[in-house]
């Protein structure tokens, strides 16, 4: 900031309320620029309290004073270094922020937006999405379509609820570009499956084959010599049914049968209308 005016001031403050949030409390010294009504005013619209250190008592806003010696420190250590001063600030300010702090053992960074930000030391260590990758090859992979094979996409816009395409560009891993018609879709693997297509195959005639392979020559026509056999034949079998029947019960009734019966003494009960 070229100027320390409470408009000033308050203009930045206003940045970074619209990247970080409102605060709920400021501390600050008791500059003429915080002391102004008109930041005064501002503060209150947006509910955050001011707390103003002690006069003549730099020590009452530690955290600060102690941010703008480590500052001063970094500055003059790489006075001599090759970079303009936004370059040095930058460099400092990314060093600063992805350094863990001894009590927290987080950076600060991490504290503020919830994550790691990558540095050049990351890159000395095997990376986060490399670990998952090499987990994800681990597992069953997905099916890969090639370029310019035909296949089924799901149609959104139709009752028609599958539409035939052909695969112009893969995406990603699971994403591919399939041109239907004149236009070209974007679809997941998901939505999209393999074209079979219909062969027009001629159904066989079972009759024919069945009669066809009927030997003409087995056929016999019944005559009433026949007849007079089949019934013969009729009359033999029943016979001889009837001859395993008759043997069958002639065993069961040669086998004896023993049953055990209880030999207690069985008394009828007495009844009162008897003894009446």
């Amino acid at each position: 900031m070229s100027s320390t005016t409470s408009e000033k001031t308050i203009n930045a403050l206003r940045c970074l309320f619209s990247s970080h949030g409102i605060p709920t409390e400021i501390v600050s010294d008791n500059g003429p620029q915080f002391t102004s009504s008109e930041f005064e005013t501002f503060l209150k619209k947006n509910g955050v309290k001011h707390i103003l250190s002690a006069p003549y008592h730099p020590s009452s806003n530690g955290e600060a004073e102690r941010a703008v010696r480590t500052f001063k420190q970094a500055m003059k250590t790489v006075k001599n270094e090759s970079g303009t001063l936004s370059e040095k600030l930058c460099r400092f300010l990314l060093g600063y922020r992805t350094t863990p702090h001894s009590t927290t053992k987080r950076t600060p960074a991490e504290l503020f937006v919830g994550r790691r930000l990558r540095t050049r030391l990351d890159t000395l260590k095997p990376n986060i999405n490399e670990r998952m990758q090499r987990q994800r090859s681990k597992t069953k992979p997905c099916r890969d379509i090639a370029k310019g094979e035909p296949v089924l996409v799901r149609d959104y816009r139709d009752n028609n609820k599958w539409k035939q395409g052909v695969i112009v560009h893969k995406l990603g891993p699971v994403t591919y570009q399939v041109q239907v018609g004149d236009l070209v879709w974007k679809r997941h693997i998901d939505q999209i499956r393999e074209f079979v297509p219909q062969e027009n195959k001629d159904i066989p005639n079972i009759l024919e084959n069945t009669n066809s392979d009927i030997d003409t020559e087995l056929i016999i026509v019944p005559t009433c010599n026949s007849n007079r056999d089949t019934e013969n034949s009729e009359t033999n079998n029943e016979s001889e049914r009837t001859k395993i029947t008759e043997n069958k019960t002639v065993e069961n009734a040669n086998d004896t049968i023993i049953t055990r019966r209880s030999e207690r003494v069985r008394k009828a009960p007495e009844r009162l209308i008897e003894n009446m």
